[in-house]
């Protein structure tokens, strides 16, 4: 109940309140299910991403960090929600840190598309998303000779 009210709060742009609900879910979850348990992880994710503050972005991304880790552990390199939290830790990276971690989103968006690619196929969804952004970060990269194939792809997909 929890989470939906937080969406509630999310799409009426209250980002405190969102926050603060998915805090306390994922610290309910927590201690009622453990650390690894897949629901907590969903509440730990999502509050990542109900972190809108710019000047937490480090706590924002230490979090996405963390659930990857934990999901990696839990349910394994190729399982769709551990691609979810890669994804998600990539995006942070190429749209609020400096170009130093755009090598390492780059890398997370590759291990990603792959991963993406052997369980969702190259049309889903999904996986046209992650290669769209690689494609986006490696234009920002200026890497024009990579992202030229990955963009001609993308519109085919």
């Amino acid at each position: 109940a929890m989470s939906y009210q937080s969406f509630f709060h999310f799409e009426r742009r209250e980002f405190e309140e969102a926050e603060a609900l998915d805090r306390r879910c994922w610290i309910a979850l927590k201690r009622i299910l453990g650390e690894t348990h897949p629901d907590t992880l969903i509440a730990m994710n999502n509050l990542a991403a109900n972190i809108q503050d710019h000047t937490r972005i480090a706590e924002k991304v230490q979090l996405i960090r963390d659930c990857l880790r934990l999901r990696r552990d839990a349910l394994g390199e190729r399982h769709v929600d551990t691609l979810s939290s890669m994804n998600n830790l990539a995006m942070a990276l190429t749209n609020h840190s400096g170009a130093e971690s755009h090598a390492e989103a780059a890398e997370l968006f590759r291990e990603c598309l792959a991963g993406r690619r052997e369980l969702l196929g190259n049309t889903h969804p999904g996986t046209l998303l992650t290669l769209y952004s690689l494609d986006y970060l490696l234009v920002l990269m200026q890497r024009y000779a990579e992202a030229e194939p990955l963009l001609e792809e993308s519109v085919e997909g």
